[in-house]
C-alpha cells in the first residue's frame, strides 16, 4: 500500500496533544482561499523551485529533456506546464533549489519512522497525525497506516475537512483516537463561496462523530474580513455548546506563507483581500467566544 506523502515533520506540538509526528499527504477536494499548503492541493508530484537558492549552474537545462528550464538575461525560469516530475533536474541541482514534493511511499516505511519515536510519544502523550490536504482522500492508504499505528501502540489523531463519505468516517473511528476537525464557514453559501464546496456535507458528518463518541477538537481558520464575522464566531460557539465530544476549540489565524509557496509551485493561488491575523485580532476572537461560552478555546 503506498500514499503520496509530501512531508513528515517530526517534533509537532501544534497538531493533538503531546510531542507528534505528523505525515502530511497530497490531494485535496476543497479550494479554500487561504489555504495555507498549496502543493498539497494536486494529489501527484509536484516540481518545486527555490529561486533565491539558484546560483545559475545551468545543470537543470544540460539534463533536462522537456525544455522546462531556460536562462535569459541572468534569470532562471521555469515553464512548470512542460514538466514530467522526473525529478531529473532536483538530482542534478547542486543548491537544492530544484526539488519533487510528493513522494510516494510504503505504508511500512512510514510507520517505521513513526515508531522511531515511540518514547518521545509515551513521555509526551503524542502519537501519529495525518493531516493535508485532505489525508481522508487518501483513504485506503490512511487506514492501513492508522490501523498499523494502533496496533503498535500509538495514539492516532487525523485532521480533516469532514468532506468525506460518512461510510469511511464509520471505519476510521475504530482506529482514530482524536479527530482535529475543520469548521470554516457557518453559512453554507460563505462556506461554497470560498472553498468550492457547501459545508452540508461537513455538518453531518461532524454529528456524526460526536454522536458517535469520537473525541473531536474542533479547528476554526479565521481570515480577517472574510469570515471572522459575529455569525461565524457564534455557529463556532453554539457547536461547542451543542456537542461534549468537542474537548477544545482552536482558532487557526490566517498567515500569508501560502502567497511564495504557491509561487514556488507555478501555481496561482486565488486573491484573498485579507492580511494576516496579528496577535490582537486573535485576542478579541479568542475572547468572543469565551464571551459566548466557549470556556476551551485557544489559539492553534
Amino acid at each position: 500500500m503506498k500514499g503520496t506523502v509530501f512531508d513528515l515533520q517530526k517534533a509537532s506540538f501544534n497538531d493533538g496533544p503531546g510531542i507528534r509526528t505528523t505525515v502530511f499527504l497530497k490531494g485535496c477536494p476543497l479550494r479554500c482561499t487561504w489555504c495555507c499548503n498549496p502543493e498539497s492541493q494536486s494529489r501527484g508530484a509536484q516540481l518545486c523551485f527555490y529561486k533565491t537558492r539558484c546560483t545559475g549552474c545551468r545543470r537543470c537545462l544540460e539534463v533536462c529533456t522537456q525544455g522546462v528550464h531556460s536562462f535569459a538575461a541572468g534569470e532562471h525560469r521555469v515553464d512548470f506546464s512542460r514538466c514530467e516530475k522526473c525529478g531529473a533536474c532536483a538530482c542534478a541541482c547542486p543548491n537544492e533549489a530544484l526539488c519533487l514534493v510528493g513522494i510516494q511511499k510504503e505504508v511500512t516505511e512510514i510507520l517505521a519512522e513513526i515508531v522511531k519515536d515511540a518514547a518521545f510519544f509515551q513521555h509526551s502523550g503524542g502519537g501519529m497525525t495525518l493531516s493535508g490536504g485532505e489525508p481522508l482522500a487518501q483513504f485506503d492508504f490512511c487506514f492501513e497506516l492508522l490501523s498499523r499505528a494502533k496496533a503498535e501502540g500509538v495514539h492516532t489523531a487525523v485532521e480533516t475537512s469532514g468532506y468525506v463519505d460518512k461510510d469511511k468516517l464509520d471505519q476510521l473511528r475504530r482506529v482514530v483516537d482524536l479527530f482535529l476537525f475543520d469548521y470554516k464557514c457557518t453559512d453554507p453559501a460563505e462556506h461554497a463561496l470560498h472553498t468550492g464546496v457547501s459545508n452540508e456535507r461537513i455538518v453531518s458528518n461532524l454529528d456524526f462523530l460526536a454522536s458517535s463518541g469520537c473525541r473531536i477538537i474542533l479547528r476554526c481558520p479565521m481570515i480577517p474580513g472574510v469570515n471572522d464575522t459575529v455569525a461565524h464566531l457564534n455557529g463556532i460557539a453554539d457547536l461547542g455548546r451543542k456537542y461534549r465530544a468537542i474537548e477544545k476549540i482552536e482558532v487557526m489565524p490566517y498567515h500569508d506563507y501560502a502567497i511564495a509557496k504557491a509561487e514556488r509551485f507555478g501555481m496561482n493561488v486565488p486573491a484573498i483581500e485579507s492580511n494576516a491575523a496579528d496577535d490582537e485580532q486573535v485576542a478579541d476572537w479568542l475572547g468572543i467566544l469565551s464571551d459566548l461560552g466557549c470556556s476551551m478555546v485557544s489559539e492553534g
